[in-house]
This record gives C-alpha cells, structure tokens and sequence, in this order.
C-alpha cells in the first residue's frame, strides 16, 4: 500500500475510532485540540512524546443534554468527570438493513403560542399532551391533550412542509388547573382511559409565575376517556402535599398503567436528599395505598435524577440516575408502588444521562446516553422482569456528536422495540445537520439495534425533549423546538417497511 494509501487509511480509523477532528473555536483551544490529537496518532504508532494519559482536571466538560431549563436546575444539575472507557462495541456502525419507513415527517401539533414538554400513550386510542401557553399574558402554562389517528398519520405526505387534508388531531381539550403554571406533563393509557399526570405551581406569594424555580409545585392526577375529557370531574388528584412534606420540591414525574390502574413515580427532595418516590392509583383513579413509597436508598444532596418507569402485567420496573455513582440503577416494585428486592446497578463505569425503559414480550429493555471517548452516544441493554441486567450493553448510535434525549416503545404488533434520539449527525456520518434532528430506529427482542435509522425531523432548530410511544403497526415520536422566540410542539411517525 503506498503511503498515501496508509494516510488515508490512517486517517479513516482515526475518525471511526476517536470521532471527527476538534471543532473549538480561538486559536488556543484549536492548538490544544490538535496537540490532543498528535497526542493519539504517536501513542497508536507507538512513540512517546510526553502526552499524558491522565485527563485534565480542569477541563470543561459538556453536560450532555440540554437544559431542563429553570425548572429542573434544583435537582438536575449535571457535574459529570471526565471519563474515557473502552465499551467493548463496535467502533464503527454495523451493517444493518433497511426496515424502517418515514410515514410522516414533521408535522406541527401546538397551533399558536408557546408548546412544549409533550408526551403520548396509546392502547386502542392515542393521546398526546403537551404544556401550552397562548401567549395572552393572563392564562400562564396549561396543559392540552387531544386524541390522535395513528392511520391517518401513516397516511400523510413526506414532504417537510406536510399539510394533511385530514388533521391527525382530535378536537384539543384544555385542562384548567388552580395554580399559575401546569409543567411536564405525562400521559399513560388503558383500554378506555388515560391517566394524566402533571407539576402544577403552587398560587401563593412566593410564585412568580416567570420563574418556575420560585414556585412550590405539586404533582397532580387525572383520568380523562378517550375524547380528553375529566372522567370525574375536573378537579384533580392532588399526589403530594408541599405542606406536609416539608417544602419539599417534586420534579420528573412518570406514569405508567398497570393491571390494576396506574402507576406515578417521580423526584422529591425532603430535607438533605433527593430520593425516587411511587404511588399507585386504581382504576377510578383513589390511591391505592395511603403514602407514597420511597424506592431509591440514596444519601446526600442531589443523589438521584430522571426516573423513568414501565410495566407488563404484574411485572413494574424503575430506572433512574444514582448521582454519587454516576450510575444508573433498576428497581422492580409491586403494583402498589413498593419496592421489591434490592436496587440493581445497571451501568456505573462512564456517566448517564437521559434514561427510557420499555416493557416488551419477555423483559424490560433501558436506554441512555453516556460518554464512552468523546461525544455521548445512546446505549441498550436488556432487563429481566423484575428489573436485573441480562446480557450486554448494546451501543445504537455512531454520531460522534453529543446525543440525548433518547426514548424506547415496544410495539406489540411488530414484536419490536422502536428507539429516537435526537442529534446533529446520522450515524457514521461525518456531515452534520444545521441544528439537531430526530432520529428513530427500531431494535430486536435483546436491544440491538436491528434497522439503519430514519430522520423524522427536517426543522433548522434543535429538538428536545423527544418522546416515543407504539401505536397501531407503527410508533409517533413527539418533540419539542425552541426557536423564532418560541416553542412548539411537533410530531413524526416511522413503521416498518
């Protein structure tokens, strides 16, 4: 081979292997990175040229997701170290066939005003919330949910600036709520209802409803049928009480339905710790038991983050983020909310970020992002059914770009779990988009990813705040964009060829 051949060879694993050349911005970050990368080519050819393989104690590190803006910085502050671990996977994307189809592309569901933090449900029905503000000054935050026809959507034009003649949406109902903003919504479905979830700041003195932070916030409930309606009534279940608590702050809440109603799980911190609470509702929506469990065993401030949970019959896990580890962990609990066994480790040796668990036909399937050398990319890995780690960590993206935000959905009629994640490069390119974009894929039983990736998204904004959920033959992601001086609600959907 000559030496041009060998260069470029060279140059090719290089990238396959450390990502692409540094792009900082001045002069003496460029020379730094570049000393960086002198650095790797004479340690891989085998000279020693001073170049340490300790990092820098000083060296600024990305947080990796974006922020959850002033709501969530109580709790979600993220101060992870600098860590390069060898994962074991593949350097570069693995062959793959394409199975995955665009079925819509884009689509923008929030109408005027502000939209944001959606989410989706679907068992027969589909059901979208999102987080709405009409910009009028005298409404705040509200919430909005409105039925929608996964067929209609499969049937929608491609084309970036889609316009169905048929909306995929039903008619939009908004949820009134007592206090001045109503924030992160979420949304679970059984077979003639869904359970609604949601933070609502408290009205008192001390809120101003600019500024999330200042507000005491409780996390409330409420079944609606299947046209979005209240079921009992308009006035919720109130799941904690900041009174009682102590003036304890709640964040991240997630639902799921079980066999015998819905399940809530959510962060609270009470006096010197942050821990992963659950409550169980039945079926009409009454507690189950008559206090939340505690699920984490954490100690310290800030000691947990993101839980996230789902449940196939009786079977019900929990992930969440361990601070103090870097880790994240697993949890089977009962149908009431109570744990059962012990806290299971599921990643501990790079740091976690933006955990998703999906229940399928035999297990639980969890992904997130972490940083393996130098951009975070999303992994899987596959759970038993009460929530233990069964064979390897899977790795899904290639990106060399930071990548979060990344949710999972078994599909029951494709035997299947769908993934999305949201970053400014496909996989194994080296080309990237003007802003990040969403990308959704489809895995095997085990977590594998089993499909070259689609991207449902074609906005010069970034997407956040990125969710996924199975309905019909195929599954909708929904995600929030923050641009133009506003945010918006936008979906898109992908089946399989």
């Amino acid at each position: 081979m000559t030496k041009i051949g060998q260069s470029h060879q060279f140059l090719s694993l290089f990238r396959h292997r450390f990502g692409p050349m540094p792009r900082t911005a001045g002069w003496g970050r460029s020379l730094l990175g570049w000393m960086g990368v002198l650095c790797c080519w004479a340690s891989m050819l085998g000279m020693s040229v001073g170049c340490s393989d300790d990092p820098d104690p000083n060296e600024e590190m990305d947080a990796g997701a974006d922020a959850q803006e002033d709501e969530d910085s109580e709790t979600e502050t993220e101060t992870e170290t600098d860590s390069e671990v060898d994962t074991g996977e593949n350097e570069i994307p693995p062959p793959l066939p394409e199975l995955c189809d665009i079925s819509l592309l884009e689509y923008p569901v929030s109408g005027d005003g502000d939209g944001r933090s959606p989410d989706i449900a679907a068992d027969g029905t589909a059901m979208i919330t999102w987080a709405h503000n009409d910009q009028s000054g005298t409404t705040g935050w509200r919430l909005i949910v409105a039925p929608y026809d996964p067929s209609v959507l499969d049937h929608a034009d491609t084309d970036s600036d889609v316009d169905t003649d048929t909306s995929p949406l039903g008619d939009e109902v908004i949820i009134e709520s007592t206090g001045p903003k109503s924030r992160q919504p979420v949304v679970a479905a059984r077979s003639n209802a869904f359970g609604l979830a949601w933070l609502d700041a408290r009205d008192d003195d001390e809120c101003d409803p600019n500024n999330w932070s200042s507000c005491q916030r409780e996390l409330l409930f409420l079944l609606v049928d299947q046209m979005g309606q209240p079921i009992n009534g308009p006035v919720p279940v109130q799941i904690t009480n900041l009174t009682t608590s102590g003036g304890s702050v709640v964040t991240r809440p997630s639902i799921v339905a079980t066999t015998t109603g819905y399940l809530l799980v959510w962060n609270e911190r009470s006096g010197g710790s942050v821990q992963v609470m659950a409550r169980a509702l039945d079926a009409n929506g009454d507690f189950v038991d008559a206090a939340a469990h505690q699920v984490s065993e954490a100690e310290g401030v800030y000691e947990t983050q993101s839980p996230e949970v789902a449940a196939r019959g009786t079977n019900v896990v929990v992930v969440w983020l361990a601070k103090s580890q870097y880790g994240l962990h697993s949890r089977a609990l009962g149908t009431n909310g109570g744990p059962v066994g012990a806290v299971q480790e599921i990643q501990s040796d790079i740091w976690c970020l933006d955990p998703a668990i999906a229940a399928g036909s035999d297990g639980f399937v969890v992904s997130w992002s972490s940083r393996p050398v130098n951009d975070h990319e999303v992994f899987t890995m596959k759970l038993n059914s009460v929530g233990t780690p069964v064979g390897q960590r899977h790795r899904i993206t290639w990106t060399t770009s930071d990548v979060n935000h990344s949710a999972i959905a078994w599909n029951e009629i494709q035997s299947r779990y769908g993934i999305s994640w949201q970053s400014s490069l496909a996989n194994g390119s080296d080309d990237p988009f003007p802003s990040p974009q969403v990308f959704v894929s489809v895995l095997d039983n085990d977590g594998k990813l089993a499909s070259v990736p689609v991207k449902v998204s074609d906005d010069p904004n970034p997407g956040t705040e990125m969710i996924l959920a199975a309905d019909g033959s195929g599954w909708t992601a929904a995600w929030q964009v923050i641009g133009a001086g506003r945010k918006r609600v936008f979906i898109g959907r992908m089946k399989l060829k």
